[in-house]
């Protein structure tokens, strides 16, 4: 496990700054595979007093808008032409009960518990009002991750092989008797995940891990942390899909540029990239099936087979 030391000048971890007023800044997010935030080792997030400064502040939970008509795209995009419009209606707007059946039909979560996680979770935001089209290949490749994680929010708890997944730690010891293997929509694994994790949600998951799996909305709620949190010499895949992070000269010459192909790399680089891979194949095409459902185009650098994996 390497650990969050000192960044060198080329360090991944740049972001282009960006400020929103006090009003438009009170918005709602939405909100990897069987490898998913499990495949490597190197995924610590940012250190406990980071998660603190980035996760203070507790919000009310809003009643969500309902839309089903056959024109809810449309209607998606005309909520954002508000400047302070809640995101958690453009989010409960793309992504409507009846889209969440469809997509994913054989879930064990209900599609309330992803909005109820969404609207809940703690800063940064989810799909934040950067423009449309952004905001939609976010939630596009939110869904391809844990559809492709999950066969379709279908498998949610890989116990067998039962592995502890536990490594000494004096900030997140591992609780006696407690498994850590990969749990929830991007089944996450590993103690201290688990444990950085529960303190940016508000839960004792070092102790109940089994809450990843069995509770619904800190399932999700599980999922949006590793979407939204940095790994120690990774962006994350939030600030890399709205255009927040800015590629280093390292970066550039190991082709890790911003776009979807950057997400898997940030998940599952190591066996993902630089290769042909069925896994990376498999999230593409879910990410560009999303990508049509919202009708929009998915960018550019969706491929990995040409990036270096981060170190």
């Amino acid at each position: 496990m390497k650990g969050s030391g000192a960044r060198s000048k080329n360090s991944s971890r740049r972001t282009l700054s960006v400020t929103f007023d006090r009003e438009s800044d009170n918005l709602f997010p939405v909100h990897a595979d069987q490898h998913g935030a499990c495949s490597h080792e190197t995924m610590d997030a940012a250190s406990d007093q980071d998660q603190k400064a980035k996760y203070s502040g507790k919000t009310s939970v809003p009643a969500t808008p309902r839309c089903t008509s056959p024109g809810y795209l449309e209607r998606a995009d005309q909520i954002l032409s508000y400047p302070n419009a809640l995101n958690s209606e453009f989010l409960s707007t793309l992504i409507s009960k009846e889209f969440f059946k469809r997509h994913f039909p054989d879930s064990r979560y209900e599609y309330e518990a992803l909005m109820d996680a969404a609207h809940s979770y703690p800063k940064p935001r989810f799909g934040l009002p950067i423009d449309v089209a952004r905001m939609k290949r976010e939630i596009a490749a939110f869904l391809a991750h844990i559809d492709h994680a999950t066969n379709g929010l279908s498998n949610i708890d890989n116990d067998t092989p039962k592995i502890p997944h536990c490594k000494t730690s004096i900030e997140y010891p591992c609780v006696k008797g407690a498994s850590y293997h990969p749990r929830g929509p991007m089944k996450m694994c590993w103690n201290y995940n688990y444990g950085q994790c529960g303190v940016a949600i508000g839960e004792n998951l070092l102790k109940y891990p089994e809450r990843v799996a069995e509770d619904p909305i800190v399932a999700f709620k599980s999922a949006l942390w590793f979407w939204c949190t940095e790994q120690w010499n990774k962006p994350s895949c939030h600030e890399v899909m709205l255009g927040l992070w800015e590629p280093t000269e390292d970066d550039i010459a190991a082709q890790r540029l911003p776009g979807f192909g950057l997400t898997t790399n940030i998940i599952n680089g190591g066996q993902e990239c630089g290769q042909s891979s069925v896994e990376a194949d498999s999230r593409l095409r879910r990410y560009q099936k999303f990508c049509t459902a919202f009708s929009v185009e998915p960018g550019q650098n969706l491929s990995t087979r040409n990036q270096t994996p981060f170190a």
